[in-house]
């Protein structure tokens, strides 16, 4: 049997979890930025996450904080429920990057990211 064929049967194995996903995070900034970052940069935020559709909600102010954020995710395919926490994990700590400091954070021009990794 083939490592390919292991891998396959590996995940054959393993439940699938939800299509949907979500995580909050405080960001601080004002609810009308968050909106605008969030419809304006989705590409950047959402990049390389299998998403159909994202939304976010506004909560309240978590003091010092800022504003509690969540990110809601429907996925293309089902994953396990901590992969897709994960990926909306991601997302919305992209967004609180964009929101706090104007910009994702990306190892694109970090020599450790190699193409060929």
């Amino acid at each position: 049997m083939s490592v390919a064929d292991k891998a396959k049967d590996a995940l054959s194995k393993v439940r699938p979890g939800s299509l949907e996903a979500s995580r909050t995070l405080p960001i601080r900034g004002e609810k009308d930025e968050i909106e605008r970052i969030w419809t304006s940069r989705t590409a950047v935020i959402m990049d390389e996450i299998p998403y159909e559709s994202a939304t976010t909600q506004y909560g309240q102010d978590v003091g010092d904080w800022g504003r509690a954020v969540t990110v809601h995710l429907k996925l293309r395919e089902a994953v396990p429920d901590m992969a897709a926490n994960t990926l909306a994990g991601k997302a919305v700590r992209r967004l609180k990057a964009l929101v706090e400091t104007g910009e994702a954070p990306t190892t694109a021009h970090n020599p450790s990211a190699r193409e060929s990794a």
